[in-house]
């Protein structure tokens, strides 16, 4: 679900009575762990990122809690820890509050604040490349034109920075991209 909210205390008071404690603490965690990051509302969801580009966010939906994570090499060295969960590419899913293993967040947002790997693309380019105008094709990296958090997008650049943030809604972690393993 989309939210309005023009900030995160805003969002964290109109999220769901059982959810506020368990995000409220995600939120903590990221303050705490993502030092020199910069919370925002992102395409209607906190979100926290350096030099403009987001890297985490997080989301209260209708049918579950989302962590949304940009880094590939991150959800690469967590793959067997989520391999359980339900998740996209980029995404985690918990189904309940009480499902949510604070540890993997912990270690997830840790591993993030380090790294300096690529970010994680939307869900046909390989796991760590964006694809069209908003990356360079050969290396895989985000290049400085990628839409910044405010700017008005439309076109290509904005359907593939949804599906970096929306990715794969179906898909299941699998260390085998094609499940077959």
């Amino acid at each position: 679900m989309r939210s309005d909210a023009k900030d995160v205390d805003t969002y964290l008071a109109l999220a769901p009575d059982e959810r506020r404690a368990v995000l409220g603490e995600i939120r903590d965690m990221c303050r705490e762990l993502l030092t020199g990051f910069d919370e925002s509302m992102s395409y209607g969801m906190p979100t926290y990122g350096r030099e403009g580009i987001p890297e985490i966010a997080w989301a209260s939906q209708k049918q579950y809690i989302s962590v949304y994570v940009m880094r590939a090499d991150v959800l690469d060295a967590h793959r067997d820890w989520l391999a359980h969960l339900s998740g996209g590419k980029g995404c985690i899913r918990y189904r309940s509050p009480a499902a949510i293993d604070f540890a993997v967040i912990r270690s997830v947002l840790t591993a993030v604040a380090s790294s300096r790997g690529p970010i994680s693309g939307d869900g046909e380019a390989p796991p760590n490349a964006v694809s069209g105008a908003a990356a360079d094709r050969s290396s895989g990296v985000v290049s400085p034109d990628r839409p910044r958090d405010g700017e008005n997008v439309s076109g290509d650049a904005e359907h593939i920075w949804s599906h970096a943030v929306h990715i794969d809604s179906m898909s299941v972690f699998h260390p085998d991209p094609t499940g077959l393993a």
